[in-house]
């Protein structure tokens, strides 16, 4: 677990932490308050607040039915944050093969970034599957995201032109565990 990461409330269940507690420095390296997040499995009633985060952050489009396939395809790979009883990210995976989990998307409202709510999703659902491989996709202009991952250990392993619906290129990344 990085430092500055704990989880508090209780055990581990299946990979999932119940609560995170995370502190953040702020600029000048001084401690910002500590911040309570709720990783859990996604809800059905969680799909507006899912919808608007996207619609708000992602240039693609999904539909609502999208979400709902995937999260009866996948429930265990479909995690979300929240804080303050509101959804304040998401991060969604499926195992592409025996041992390989693909992130497929990973989301974390702006107001909340850069306070650890990504790499706790990353954590809970990578240990919620404990593969040998995770492997995703990322847009070659999401610097703060190809950082996140670089931080947890990911490479580049190929790049992909043209790979978004828009034409923008991106970048395979890959992490092995084992």
């Amino acid at each position: 677990m990085p430092h500055g990461h704990q989880p508090a409330g209780g055990p581990c269940q299946h990979g999932v932490h119940p609560l995170w507690s995370v502190r953040v420095l702020l600029p000048g390296g001084s401690p910002a308050p500590r911040i309570h997040m709720n990783i859990r499995p996604f809800r059905h009633r969680d799909l507006d607040e899912v919808m608007r985060l996207v619609d708000r952050t992602l240039e693609d489009r999904y539909t609502p039915d999208f979400f709902l396939g995937m999260w009866e395809v996948a429930p265990q790979g479909f995690l979300v944050a929240e804080e303050r009883g509101r959804v304040a990210g998401f991060v969604l995976a499926v195992l592409a093969d025996v041992g390989t989990l693909r992130i497929l998307m990973m989301c974390v409202a702006p107001d909340h970034r850069r306070r650890g709510i990504a790499s706790a999703l990353l954590e809970d659902v990578t240990a919620a599957h404990r593969p040998r491989v995770v492997f995703l996709e990322v847009k070659k202009g999401n610097i703060a995201a190809l950082r996140l991952y670089q931080r947890h250990g990911f490479v580049v392993t190929e790049s992909l032109p043209d790979f978004y619906p828009d034409g923008s290129p991106g970048y395979r990344m890959e992490k092995r565990l084992q």
